[in-house]
């Protein structure tokens, strides 16, 4: 009779085991989307004050010498035409930059040459550290609602981890899996100096949330592996088509 009991034990405690993990793993991936979220927000948010703050009080500024010129017969100095003009050009590059955050370029037509528009203010603002991407020069029709998730992932994981680097090197590449699906593959090297900006990068859950909002958002797989000083993280997902491509 033990006997016969003793299965049924095994199987109701590897049943409960793994009810108790499937709860704990949908709590994680909550919070980890939450997490996303509030990151999403939190961008749109300092975007919207730098407007408020900066470009519209500046707009305000110039229409009003602008409309005291109109009064003033001795019209618009030199000095404030250039100053004008040398806002003008900042206010250019600010909103293009706006416009690619908030619809990165090339996402519909190539993820690669997104991923290279990406990254190249990264390079510009960190001179010091050495970025070097292994891109393909042509690529496969890609959602572009899955893109701008890869996109937005690879953004973020470089705010974690880009800053303590002293190397980053990001590579693309299609594969087949055993079944023979294609899979898309991001990945992304990071080489830290010591070990102290090793263990500072790593020291909040924020990574392990990224991973998990990814899973969830893009249906795909995302792991690292550490290796000295040495992280690569990996971005793996299905290739998918928008229905409105032909």
């Amino acid at each position: 009779m033990l006997s016969l009991l003793r299965p049924a034990v095994i199987a109701s405690v590897v049943g409960i085991m793994g009810s108790l993990w499937l709860i704990w793993s949908y709590f994680q991936t909550q919070h980890a989307v939450k997490w996303w979220s509030r990151k999403q927000s939190s961008q749109l948010f300092h975007e919207a004050e730098k407007i408020r703050d900066g470009l519209l009080q500046e707009t305000f500024t110039m229409r009003r010498r602008l409309e005291l010129s109109l009064v003033d017969e001795t019209g618009i100095s030199a000095s404030h035409q250039q100053n004008w003009l040398t806002k003008l050009d900042d206010w250019h590059s600010y909103l293009r930059k706006l416009s690619d955050h908030l619809s990165p370029a090339y996402i519909e037509d190539s993820l690669p040459l997104a991923i290279h528009s990406l990254i190249e203010p990264w390079q510009a603002s960190y001179p010091q550290l050495n970025f070097t991407s292994e891109l393909p020069p042509s690529w496969h029709p890609e959602s572009a609602d899955l893109s701008i998730v890869v996109l937005r992932m690879l953004d973020e994981l470089l705010q974690l981890n880009a800053v303590e680097a002293s190397l980053v090197h990001i590579g693309l590449q299609a594969q087949r899996s055993l079944w023979n699906q294609a899979i898309s593959e991001l990945s992304v090297q990071f080489v830290y100096p010591d070990a102290a900006a090793l263990i500072s990068c790593y020291a909040s859950r924020d990574r392990e949330y990224l991973g998990r909002a990814f899973r969830f958002l893009a249906s795909g797989q995302c792991y690292h592996h550490k290796k000295n000083l040495t992280v690569v993280w990996y971005f793996r997902w299905s290739p998918q088509t928008d229905g409105s491509q032909k």
